[in-house]
């Protein structure tokens, strides 16, 4: 009987060995595949962040203060796509809402927090040049998107952009003046691969990134921003400007049903 007892015990002892050595190899084999999980993971958020995979919100930025002729607009909670990349980010390319960017390097240098101010070559007149930091949104796709003014009195509206198609008619704009009825305007910008420009040309870059990771450049590659303007009756107040949409509702209240074939990167106020 006790060495039967003695077996037992001796079988018992073998078979809690057994076990731990078994949890032991599970642990190390649980803590391996965490750790290789981990690691896929973190190469995964590596090669998302790389790609770009996801726009983001710029700022908060310092605009530029008034001076006695232009009051520059902070149109940085408008800017809804990339319109401008880096290489590195192409993926992201998206100013024509068909995979195609202009490429930063052929753009003046502007990062935020503090953007750069940029004349045009023409006339002089200055914009807040849109933020280039990777991955952030630079560029308005208008849909009737409210603009906030400094209320003031004002003689012109400058705006910077192109149109991603032909220059067209139908993209109107509202002027909220104060203690009246929205007032409409027309807006027309040439198309931004324009072969031929008889606008006000504010930027011709020779580069376009492509969100399939390609690009095109050379002599006959051309993008173009445009710098036009906008009348307004300086013996009002003007208190809200709203950005065109690319239907034809006349909704004075600035219909958002479609998106419009205009990019704005930034608007100058002039006195």
């Amino acid at each position: 009987m006790r060495r039967a007892k003695a077996m037992c015990d001796e079988d018992e002892e073998k078979l809690r060995k057994g076990l731990a050595r078994r949890s032991i190899i599970v642990k190390i084999l649980v803590g391996a595949s965490l750790g290789v999980m981990g690691l896929f993971a973190a190469s995964a958020e590596l090669l998302r962040q790389k790609m770009g995979a996801t726009p983001t919100k710029g700022g908060p930025y310092t605009i530029p203060s008034s001076d006695e002729k232009f009051t520059f607009i902070n149109v940085s909670p408008l800017w809804n796509d990339v319109g401008i990349t880096k290489s590195a980010y192409r993926s992201l390319s998206n100013f024509d809402q068909n995979g195609k960017a202009i490429a930063q390097e052929a753009c003046f240098p502007s990062f935020g927090p503090n953007l750069a101010v940029v004349s045009c070559p023409n006339d002089g007149v200055r914009f807040v040049f849109p933020d280039e930091t990777d991955r952030v949104m630079n560029v308005i796709k208008c849909q009737s998107q409210r603009a906030n003014v400094p209320e003031g009195r004002y003689s012109k509206i400058h705006l910077l952009g192109a149109s991603i198609k032909g220059t067209g008619s139908g993209t109107t704009g509202f002027l909220q003046y104060r203690g009246e009825r929205p007032s409409e305007f027309d807006l027309h910008f040439e198309p931004w691969r324009s072969s031929s420009p008889e606008a006000d040309v504010f930027l011709d870059a020779g580069k376009i990134y492509l969100a399939d990771g390609s690009e095109l450049s050379g002599l006959d590659v051309h993008t173009y921003l445009y710098h036009v303007q906008v009348a307004c009756d300086p013996a009002k107040v003007l208190e809200k400007l709203v950005l065109p949409s690319g239907c034809h509702c006349r909704d004075h209240g600035g219909c958002a049903c479609k998106i419009s074939d205009i990019r704005v990167l930034a608007i100058t106020l002039e006195r």
